[in-house]
């Protein structure tokens, strides 16, 4: 019997500012990330997606907030994402449309300073991705 094979990423916008750390423990992968966010501009922190080696979308990926902002709100949206960063095989499938997550965050309006979100996902692929995000909001 043929096994599928599909391609997971997290692709995260170049305007953002970027650091991270990844550990894993027993299929449960954690990252942590900062970010940078103008106050009160709605600022997309990254997209998850989920293909097959023809490029098409396989399982959408189940992205949640389990630690929301405290200054602010984050949102997971469904729609078309555009991945970037694919290598190998998948390369091909680099800026070709599928369905996925993004995730928006928008500080409080006024607010400048430090703020937080977890992120939690999983493609039913017997893992687990939480992913911190330190929030830096400026002017």
């Amino acid at each position: 019997m043929k096994q599928k094979f599909a391609l997971i990423l997290l692709c995260i916008s170049p305007s953002l500012v970027l650091a991270g750390c990844a550990t894993d423990s027993g299929g449960l992968r954690t990252r942590e990330e900062n970010k940078l966010a103008v106050n009160g501009e709605r600022t997309k922190f990254g997209a998850f997606w989920n293909l097959h080696p023809d490029c098409s979308a396989a399982t959408l990926p189940n992205v949640r907030i389990i630690e929301r902002p405290a200054h602010g709100t984050a949102e997971v949206v469904t729609e078309g994402v555009f991945p970037s960063g694919a290598k190998g095989k998948y390369a091909k499938c680099n800026g070709k449309a599928v369905k996925g997550q993004e995730i928006y965050y928008t500080s409080t309006p006024g607010y400048v300073g430090d703020d937080s979100i977890k992120l939690r996902s999983s493609y039913g692929l017997g893992y687990v991705d939480d992913v911190s995000i330190r929030v830096k909001v400026v002017k």
